[in-house]
């Protein structure tokens, strides 16, 4: 089994231990799933929690009993926590990153719920499936098992905010609060492969929930039917600016992105200039029109005066016929 051991630091908000203790508050009586030596329980108890755990590996038990209440050795794949403890005996149970290691979550979730005390609360942290490193990962065709992290080898169960707030529902929970820690896609333990395209990566990373590397939430116990509280929104315990990087891929967009506004204006530059000889080339057609409107016009008088010098051409030999006429038939006569 993969050694879980970790130091929490108080003073880093941006962890999912940290947002836990924050969640679950001071003086509660707490029942921490999947409590692995006791160092989140020891934490707790520093806030003046009383505190008991259960852990399916008994080594790691062993160690916590020495600090719990009690601790129960439990597979919750097979056990229920309630053959283990009494009803409502507890305020808070926390599942932080337990979940997404069971076959069936939401059936332990509701074996937690007869455990809480009438204002009782579940308090769980797990791991974003969507966070941008892995969705990058995934345009690489690449799934590549760590001992911990988002891609734990133990992992079994795997949750976006949807698919979180679906496991909620079919548990019977409430959200009350949802937070999400923050890490920049390329600055998690996914690797991101230096050849994908500057544009796909920013585009990546601007997407809904690509930064959550974990969800915490608070939740109870819903009463009948009433909403299961999909509209609460999610708060980063940090600013995205606050971690994310700049790289090579930032860089690049920002490259690509210079180049891209250039290629704009010259396109608008070459659109204005389209629009101008477009309106040159209208006048230049009704100028050509108005020509030959006028060319046509002066070939019609053209044409009526030369008629008329045809027929004032002919009219003198007429009178000059009309004459001789007059005078031959004098003669004759």
């Amino acid at each position: 089994m993969p050694d879980y051991d970790v130091a929490i630091d108080r003073a880093n908000i941006n962890t999912s231990h940290v947002q836990v203790l924050e969640l679950v508050g001071p003086g509660k009586r707490v029942l921490d799933v999947g409590c692995w030596r006791g160092e989140l329980g020891r934490a707790l108890m520093d806030q003046g929690c009383k505190v008991s755990g259960v852990e399916i590996d008994p080594d790691a038990a062993a160690t916590a009993a020495k600090l719990f209440e009690k601790v129960a050795v439990v597979d919750l794949d097979r056990d229920s926590l309630g053959d283990h403890f009494e009803q409502g005996s507890f305020d808070v149970v926390v599942f932080a990153d337990v979940l997404e290691h069971l076959l069936h979550p939401a059936e332990v979730l509701r074996s937690a719920l007869p455990l809480l005390a009438p204002s009782g609360e579940v308090v769980i942290s797990l791991p974003n499936v969507a966070h941008g490193s892995l969705r990058l990962a995934h345009l690489q065709g690449r799934w590549d098992l760590t001992d911990t992290g988002l891609l734990d080898r133990t992992h079994i169960r795997f949750f976006n905010r949807e698919g979180f707030l679906d496991l909620l529902e079919e548990s019977g929970l409430v959200l009350e609060e949802l937070r999400g820690t923050i890490a920049d896609p390329l600055g998690s333990e996914v690797e991101v492969g230096d050849d994908l395209p500057a544009h796909v990566v920013e585009w990546v990373r601007d997407q809904p929930d690509a930064f959550v590397y974990q969800f915490e939430a608070r939740a109870r116990v819903r009463r009948g039917n009433e909403p299961i509280g999909r509209w609460v929104p999610l708060q980063e315990v940090v600013p995205v600016h606050a971690v994310r990087i700049r790289d090579q891929h930032t860089h690049r967009f920002e490259d690509a992105g210079r180049a891209e506004f250039r290629a704009r204006d010259e396109i608008r530059g070459l659109q204005a200039e389209t629009v101008k000889l477009r309106a040159n080339l209208k006048r230049a057609r009704e100028r050509q029109a108005d020509l030959r409107a006028r060319l046509e016009n002066r070939n019609g008088v053209i044409d009526r005066l030369q008629a008329q010098l045809e027929q004032m051409a002919r009219r003198p030999a007429a009178r000059v016929r009309r004459k001789v006429g007059a005078v031959a038939r004098r003669l004759r006569g």
